[in-house]
């Protein structure tokens, strides 16, 4: 179970945070929020160089901060709670995923703040992790696929075994590290659309989670990285076997992975018709 949060109010900002996070800490990021996102931004090694991620060297280590700002109609839904923001969903869904061992980087702070007249802005601050997508741990000297497929199956079974499920799994949403030579791990990152479901996802919702993936499996940068249509049935193969701790039949395998990549043509055919790359 996760430990419960500490809050701080200064006027109409608000901070919550994790017993990690002294309070001093706290106090200095609800005061200077806006002012990590200025001309001093520093970018976020491995993701995109965004004005609304930026990275700080803390005394309890590197941490990302991640900002989105909200004004009009979709302000004032959230701030009388007919909505969620994406950083409050992050963030609770973050703390639940670490309490039940899935792999993310650990959430650490959501904050609020006022922004221009009649809007507000929040953010979420996570412990940052060197890394980088799948097909560029695959592409890069030394890189072995099998191990990066099997601890891409060992990860996302875990996710759908503490009963989770993703709702984007694609490669720049999953962060490939590696603590020790030749043992690559797998870390979830963007759980503002996450789920926790009442059970472990069953047959339908399992199609649904992976058959983003087998999308990703079929981008272009997969694809450049020398990821094939192979990769995908080698991949289902091996998150069964880790979801079920033994190896599942051939033709379960292949009727799933037949299953996921037939949904998985048609967004590919969607995003080929409107001109937007496959992530």
């Amino acid at each position: 179970m996760a430990e419960r949060c500490s809050t701080l109010r200064r006027g109409r900002r608000r901070i919550e945070f994790v017993p990690a996070v002294p309070p001093e800490l706290a106090a200095r990021w609800l005061a200077s929020w806006e002012g990590l996102f200025g001309p001093g931004r520093r970018p976020v090694p491995g993701l995109p160089a965004k004005e609304d991620l930026a990275r700080a060297d803390e005394p309890l280590g590197p941490v990302v901060f991640k900002r989105e700002r909200f004004s009009g109609l979709g302000a004032l839904a959230r701030r009388f709670r007919l909505r969620r923001t994406r950083a409050a969903r992050a963030f609770a869904l973050g703390r639940a995923m670490e309490a039940a061992g899935v792999p993310t980087p650990a959430p650490l702070a959501v904050v609020r703040s006022p922004a221009g007249r009649a809007g507000f802005a929040t953010g979420l601050v996570t412990r940052f992790l060197a890394g980088g997508g799948p097909w560029e741990a695959v592409a890069r000297p030394g890189g072995d696929p099998e191990k990066i497929l099997q601890a891409l199956a060992e990860a996302i079974a875990a996710l759908h075994r503490a009963g989770f499920r993703h709702r984007d799994l694609k490669a720049p949403n999953l962060l490939v590290t590696e603590e020790e030579p030749g043992r690559p791990a797998v870390w979830f990152l963007d759980l503002d659309g996450a789920a926790r479901c009442l059970a472990p996802p069953g047959p339908a919702t399992t199609r649904r989670d992976l058959s983003r993936l087998a999308a990703s499996f079929a981008s272009a940068p997969a694809r450049a990285a020398g990821v094939g249509p192979a990769y995908w049935l080698a991949f289902v193969a091996r998150y069964l076997a880790a979801r079920r701790g033994a190896p599942a039949a051939e033709k379960e395998v292949v009727r799933l992975a037949a299953a996921t990549a037939r949904v998985a043509a048609r967004r590919i055919a969607h995003h080929e018709r409107t001109g937007r790359p496959l992530a």
